[in-house]
């Protein structure tokens, strides 16, 4: 088994196609796009996925609560997100690997703040809606078919077929 990770979270992607980390250090990238986490390459469609882990040993509490409030607000969304989903799609389109249906996920650790399985829910009606609609109109183009937002519990069962585990640091 492959693992990659993302700080504490660890992924078994061995069972994609292929796949790319679009944030691997030391790999040259262009300048001025922010990239999501990895991209996943099956054969009928492609997953974006974009890590953001609170639950981090190393993040301190009240980082985990400004998080979780910022995660609530438009302008973490529009300001961070989406234009991480939107320019990896542009890289992927400029890079020829754009011809199946795409997927945006949203993979949360979650395990030491308080969210609802509501707030998730509604988490990603947000994020797909402004996916498809950036500015006075909405794209000619939708890019992202659909969109999850899951914790690393929904994360086993959206996507069990990649193994996912949490390591944190001996002390």
């Amino acid at each position: 088994m492959s693992w990659t990770r993302e700080k504490e979270l660890f992924l078994n992607l061995s069972a994609a196609e292929s796949w790319i980390k679009l944030d691997e250090p030391g790999e040259a990238r262009p300048i001025g796009m922010a990239l999501v986490d990895f991209v996943i390459m099956e054969r009928e469609r492609t997953i974006m996925v974009e890590v953001k882990d609170p639950s981090d040993q190393g993040a301190p509490e009240r980082e985990r609560h400004s998080f979780v409030r910022r995660l609530s607000g438009d302008e973490y969304l529009a300001g961070r997100l989406i234009p991480k989903a939107r320019d990896s799609y542009c890289y992927l389109h400029l890079m020829g690997l754009d011809d199946k249906p795409i997927l945006f996920v949203l993979l949360l650790g979650l395990e030491r703040t308080p969210v609802e399985a509501a707030q998730l829910l509604a988490t990603k009606e947000r994020i797909l809606s402004k996916l498809r609609w950036e500015s006075d109109r909405p794209w000619s183009h939708p890019y992202v078919k659909d969109c999850a937002v899951v914790t690393v519990d929904g994360w086993r069962c959206y996507l069990p077929k990649y193994p996912i585990k949490r390591c944190t640091p001996e002390k």
